[in-house]
């Protein structure tokens, strides 16, 4: 009865793959979990295998199915092999043109390490200029993300006059094969990320292939959104606050990290360029004069003035406050909070969960609050956005201006560590914003033994 309800659980033993399911509400979740980690503390397999027991799952039209780890990876190699014939192989010693193909291959070859290192360095200079023009980016992560792609765009585009100087070929053909090229190394470099995106660059590449002797602009959008799609799940179906996590750190990231954005975003450049060629705006094309270029120049960068006035306007009217103010001036105080805090906890084995209720006399502009631990996970989970990344032992959460007044905050940890919560209150009091700063501290079980 309980396997016809549950048809992932009936799968799995259909196909002898180890599985637990275990069904909870609200009155048993704390039996169901007792239960579960006395299993795996007492579980013994009663014969070992030398098979994998890694499995991705996946469903396609409703159905649900499954591969193991080791036919994935072979699954893998055969891939790479057909894709090295396909790629390497056939459009070059095939066909009557397969001089010319080698010809222009040895012109266009500097344009793939070219993107990758411009890319790299406009997306990691641009960074501290958003920080600049968009300090408190954290709260907003996916525009700020957005912003940082726009403005190191933008600085690419200035640069196009290399374009002039390598003398790149104008043919299609060459440009859909460096974008199935670098396409083919991106399924090997995200896959060894993470094995589960092999599947959606895999798709990406094949949508690559398919298109790549597309010519027709309006053929040519169409497969840049074609090629948005085996990645769209992760943004329709990721939790929110994993996804604000992965922006927010996309957002500022090492140059490695700029590194990896911007073989994610090549392929898609590619494709630009092919509808650039098409546009008579890439190579050098026959009439265009430096009067043309330097059009171009200013038009770029009339949009990186216009898109800093947007940003500038935006943080504008998101910092200040929305009670016209007379001279507002920051003050800190010390000596007097206007702050209270009630906060209950509960023990679940060792895990302790905490609820903050914050509440001001006066009215909050922004809380900033963070949390230590001395752990590499100093939080487990909470109701608001947190990144534990950016420092070492420390979750910082990610609020909104005007947070609700009464606030409510929970958090789970690790019950035998001693936290510290931390809050600094922005707060009007009349023509003034006040700054002040808390501090609370909670001691571990271990502590009261």
């Amino acid at each position: 009865h309980f396997t016809s309800e549950n048809p992932v659980l009936a799968f799995l033993q259909n196909k002898e793959i180890p599985a637990l399911a275990l069904n909870t509400d609200e009155n048993n979740i704390a039996e169901t979990v007792f239960l579960l980690t006395e299993h795996i503390k007492n579980y013994n397999p009663n014969s070992l295998v030398e098979e994998s027991s890694q499995y991705s799952f996946f469903y396609i039209f409703e159905h649900f199915f499954s591969i193991s780890e080791i036919h994935l990876v072979a699954l893998i190699i055969i891939l790479a092999f057909l894709t090295l014939l396909i790629i390497v192989f056939f459009p070059f010693l095939l066909g009557k043109n397969r001089f010319l193909h080698k010809e222009e291959f040895s012109k266009s070859w500097p344009l793939l390490p070219l993107l990758i290192l411009l890319n790299a360095f406009f997306f990691y200079i641009s960074q501290p200029f958003m920080s600049l023009l968009f300090p408190h980016f954290e709260s907003l992560p996916q525009f700020a993300f957005l912003i940082k792609i726009i403005i190191s765009l933008l600085f690419l585009f200035l640069i196009s006059l290399a374009q002039i100087i390598f003398k790149f070929p104008l043919s299609t053909f060459i440009y859909g094969y460096l974008g199935s090229f670098i396409a083919f190394i991106n399924i090997f470099v995200f896959t060894f990320i993470d094995i589960s995106l092999f599947i959606p660059f895999s798709f990406e590449f094949l949508i690559i292939l398919i298109t790549s002797s597309f010519k027709k602009r309006k053929n040519l959008f169409l497969t840049i959104a074609l090629m948005v799609l085996p990645f769209l799940p992760y943004l329709l179906f990721t939790d929110g606050a994993i996804l604000n996590n992965i922006f927010r750190i996309a957002s500022r990231t090492s140059f490695i990290g700029n590194v990896l954005l911007a073989l994610l975003l090549i392929p898609f450049q590619i494709v630009w360029i092919k509808i650039l060629i098409r546009m008579k705006h890439f190579g050098k094309q026959k009439g265009v004069t430096f009067k043309r270029i330097l059009i171009d120049v200013l038009m770029n960068l009339g949009a990186i003035f216009f898109v800093v006035l947007f940003i500038q306007i935006l943080i504008h009217t998101d910092t200040i406050p929305r009670t016209k103010l007379e001279k507002p001036k920051e003050i800190s105080t010390t000596h007097k909070s206007f702050i209270n805090l009630v906060s209950n906890h509960t023990i679940n084995y060792d895990t302790e969960d905490i609820e903050c209720i914050i509440e001001s006399s006066l009215p909050v502009l922004r809380y900033e609050i963070k949390i230590h631990s001395a752990s590499l996970l100093p939080i487990y989970e909470a109701n608001y956005p947190y990144d534990i990344l950016t420092e070492q032992e420390w979750a910082l959460f990610h609020l909104d201006d005007y947070p609700p007044n009464p606030l409510l905050l929970r958090f789970s940890s690790d019950a035998s560590l001693d936290k510290r919560l931390y809050i600094t209150a922005y707060l009007l009091d009349g023509n003034e914003v006040v700054k002040t700063e808390n501090y609370f501290f909670y001691r571990g079980i271990d502590d009261n033994k």
